[in-house]
């Protein structure tokens, strides 16, 4: 009579040795990339308690394996760890026998992480929980991403209201200020398109903030002023929210707009110098603020407005002071104009950082 170890299987191979599955189930669990834990029964507290984990767990945890067996799972949840789901969970296993759910943990050093668990019983030959199989995925780059994925969506829808709001308020405006139909689609476009660009800029790179400097020089840029020929652009490193870029670089295409008409960049002696610079409140609890010039110099229609009053100048004079909380003042010069704006530097006008 075989011995029970070489008792052939159906298929006519030898039956491994109980042994030796063992052997090849310790080593799979041991070799792969999944946390695996294995606690006893009791779901009441204390327990229940580690009675095995993989080094996968250890790794994805920090803790060593005498740091956890005997321990209960709860050592590894803190403050926001969701009540709501570790509840279901214990009404589920005590109902079905299985669970699958995500939940923020803690690893040794105090840093969060999400898990993804899949909890399943393992069962006596009474029937009875013999013990709880626990596989985990560490899904915290996920649950990021997907973070992000709604951020960037809401984002969007609001830039999205924002530009249409922008849009028709400039169809109405300019409406409004010009007289012929020729006027109205001349400047329309005009302010169109420097709104499509600074679209441009604040998509290309939606976590940096729109840079002041190209902002400019993208305006100056399409109304045929280059940098170092007509015009000077300098003052410090300065990244914008979009609303905020959105309506200042409304203003300096107005600016341009009129000095391409009237001022400096009708002849080839005028000038352009656009600075600014950063002062502290005097209010040491105020915020700073930024001080925004352009000065025109060489201008042949000195005697000339800079504009009718229209657009350019309820932009300047009305909408940055609502829209910005900013100051203008324009100071006529003996050949050119002078525009100052100060506006203080909140959140709500500078990109401070990544969301």
């Amino acid at each position: 009579m075989a011995a029970p170890d070489d008792t052939p299987a159906a298929d006519g191979a030898s039956e491994p040795p109980p042994e030796r599955n063992a052997a090849l189930l310790h080593a799979a669990v041991e070799a792969t990339g999944e946390a695996v834990l294995i606690t006893s029964p009791n779901l009441d507290e204390p327990g229940p308690t580690i009675e095995y984990a993989n080094p996968a767990f250890l790794r994805m945890t920090g803790y060593t394996i005498e740091e956890v067996i005997g321990r209960t799972p709860r050592f590894l949840q803190g403050p926001r760890t969701d009540r709501a789901e570790l509840d279901r969970m214990r009404l589920e296993l005590a109902a079905h026998g299985t669970f699958r759910g995500d939940a923020v943990n803690y690893r040794k050093d105090g840093t969060e992480y999400v898990i993804e668990w899949l909890v399943t019983a393992v069962r006596n030959g009474t029937g009875q929980v013999s013990h709880w199989v626990s596989v985990q995925r560490d899904i915290t780059d996920r649950r990021r991403a997907e973070e992000r994925q709604r951020f960037l969506l809401s984002e969007l829808q609001h830039r999205v209201r924002n530009v249409l709001a922008i849009v028709r308020s400039v169809v109405h405006r300019t409406a409004k200020t010009t007289e012929t139909v020729e006027d109205y689609m001349m400047h329309l476009d005009g302010r169109l398109n420097a709104l499509a660009r600074t679209q441009v800029l604040a998509t290309r790179s939606p976590f940096v903030g729109i840079d002041l400097a190209f902002l400019i020089a993208e305006e100056l840029l399409s109304h045929a002023a280059q940098e170092d020929e007509q015009v000077s652009i300098e003052g410090p490193d300065l990244r914008l929210q979009p609303r905020a870029a959105e309506t200042l670089g409304l203003a300096v295409h107005e600016l341009a707009t009129n000095a391409v008409k009237y001022g400096a960049l009708s002849n080839a002696a005028g000038r352009i110098r656009v600075s600014w610079r950063i002062e502290p409140e005097p209010d040491a609890d105020g915020p700073a603020h930024l001080l925004f010039e352009w000065t025109e110099t060489g201008s042949q229609n000195v005697a000339a407005p800079p504009w009718r009053r229209g657009f350019g100048t309820e932009l300047l004079e009305r909408t940055l002071p609502f829209d910005l909380d900013a100051e203008t003042v324009l100071t006529p010069a003996p050949d050119g104009l002078h525009w100052r704006i100060a506006l203080p530097l909140t959140d709500r006008i500078m990109f401070s950082g990544q969301p």
